[in-house]
């Protein structure tokens, strides 16, 4: 399968896993009071399991070049979730969004390599 398609179809699987998680996380603050701080890790801990999971369905699909599939997809999840909070909020640089970038990175990285060194499943 060729690299960029692989890419396409891995974000989409990542943003499937992102939306699960989402509804899992938005169910969950439904029936108990979570406080700001734990608030904020979930949706740190979203966004990287989600560019784990983009990397690691992309290198399933074409099994090259893992690191560098899963550094495009993690830069292509935070890239999503910039266009997102320049729409939906006040764009503003703060140590922040060095953290979700480096997060997101290194998931998606780890997803890439963990993708490319497992046996290939039925994607």
């Amino acid at each position: 399968m060729p690299f960029f398609k692989a890419v396409r179809i891995g974000l989409l699987g990542g943003f499937g896993v992102f939306s699960a998680a989402c509804i899992g996380v938005s169910l969950l603050q439904q029936f108990m009071d979570i406080p700001d701080p734990v608030m904020s890790f979930f949706g740190i801990f979203i966004l990287g399991l989600s560019s784990f999971f983009s990397a690691y369905f992309s290198t399933q699909l074409c099994r090259t070049k893992g690191l560098i599939q899963g550094l495009i997809c993690g830069f292509a999840v935070f890239m999503i979730l910039c266009v997102f909070s320049i729409i939906f909020s006040a764009p503003e640089l703060s140590f922040d969004i060095l953290k979700k970038a480096l997060a997101i990175i290194i998931c998606g990285s780890v997803g890439g390599i963990k993708g490319i060194n497992t046996k290939k499943t039925g994607l």
